[in-house]
């Protein structure tokens, strides 16, 4: 049986038993005569972590054609709040759709009373997004205009890291950080001047 410096040393990782070829915790207490091997990662793996930062990057482009196409629909309508009614109305029942099919109705939806009262302010920051988007995006054109909503995202990580909030882990400001922030504020200025 381990002992308990080797039990702590492998801590949660995953370990491989030789004899059935299956990974359980570290600290369920293996037989005395299996042995543990730490799994490393495999190209699968790697190949998933590659396919979802493809998909990440697919995601991004796209919504970086709401902007744009919410203010042609504005421009039509005659409001941009009508077309952002417009907007979030079709992404609504797009979801609830994939909801009741693709997520079969799963969730407690009863559970909604207890949610934390901030919890309004996530789907707030939507109607922002799609509604400024409409507005700023037309003047500051989409590249610029994602740069600075880039910006602000960092910035306002970091804040929330730094303070922990709404849940997440405390994770204070760095010199990193800072100077990732400031990239960021260089770039949006070099995007700025390719448009002047």
């Amino acid at each position: 049986m381990s002992s308990p410096s080797t039990s702590s040393t492998f801590g949660r990782l995953q370990v491989r038993t030789q004899e059935r070829g299956v990974s359980v915790p570290a600290e369920v207490g293996l037989t005395p005569k299996v042995k543990r091997s730490i799994v490393p990662p495999t190209k699968t793996s790697a190949m998933n972590y590659s396919f979802y930062v493809i998909a990440a990057i697919a995601i991004g482009a796209c919504v970086s054609l709401q902007p744009p196409i919410n203010a042609t629909t504005a421009g039509v309508l005659g409001s941009p709040l009508l077309a952002a009614c417009i907007s979030i109305s079709i992404s609504l029942m797009v979801v609830v759709l994939l909801w009741l099919t693709w997520g079969k109705g799963a969730g407690q939806l009863a559970q909604v009373k207890a949610l934390p009262w901030w919890a309004v302010i996530g789907g707030i920051i939507g109607v922002v997004f799609v509604a400024g988007g409409v507005v700023v995006a037309p003047v500051l054109g989409v590249a610029l205009f994602f740069v600075c909503i880039v910006a602000g995202q960092l910035l306002g990580s970091i804040v929330a890291d730094h303070v922990g909030a709404f849940g997440v882990q405390v994770r204070p400001v760095n010199l990193m950080k800072v100077l990732g922030f400031g990239l960021v504020l260089a770039g949006a200025a070099l995007v700025r001047n390719s448009n002047s």
